[in-house]
Order: structure tokens, then C-alpha cells, then sequence
């Protein structure tokens, strides 16, 4: 369930990116990221820590409502984490 909630998330990354003009690596400039981790964000493989997520929100205008989802998701599987 978590993997395809953040493929989904990915994909809206990406295309937000993509309508914005910008390879992986600009994004990742404007992140303060690698382009690796903007791929493995994009492909669903991780999800983005709380900061890369504030930024995302300031780079691609991700409303806050988004935002918020995504970092609620992300304590949720931190706390699930630790439980083990």
C-alpha cells in the first residue's frame, strides 16, 4: 500500500517537473538534493524527508494541503519503523 501511495506521489513529482521545463539534476540543484535521490522520489522508492518536502512544496507549488498529507504519511511510517 505504502509503495503505490508513493509511486502515485512520484508521478505527480514528475509531472509537475516535467510541465515546469526542469531535468531531474535542475531539480535537484533547486532541492539541495542529487539527481539519484530526485529519481529514487520520482520512482517511488523513498519517501522525501521532511525538509525536501517543504522545498518541493516552494519549487513545483504544491498546496500545503498536499504537503501536509505527504508529511503526515511520512511520520506514520517512521513511527512504524521504530515500533519494530
Amino acid at each position: 500500500m505504502a509503495e503505490k501511495v508513493l509511486a502515485e506521489e512520484g508521478d505527480t513529482i514528475r509531472t509537475l517537473r516535467l510541465k515546469m521545463n526542469l531535468s531531474q539534476t535542475q531539480l535537484a540543484e533547486k532541492l539541495g538534493t542529487t539527481q539519484a535521490q530526485v529519481a529514487r522520489i520520482e520512482k517511488g522508492n523513498v519517501d522525501p524527508q521532511r525538509s525536501t518536502c517543504k522545498r518541493l512544496r516552494e519549487v513545483l507549488g504544491i498546496s500545503a494541503d498536499v504537503l501536509d498529507e505527504m508529511m503526515d504519511r511520512q511520520e506514520k511510517i517512521y513511527q512504524t519503523k521504530a515500533e519494530k
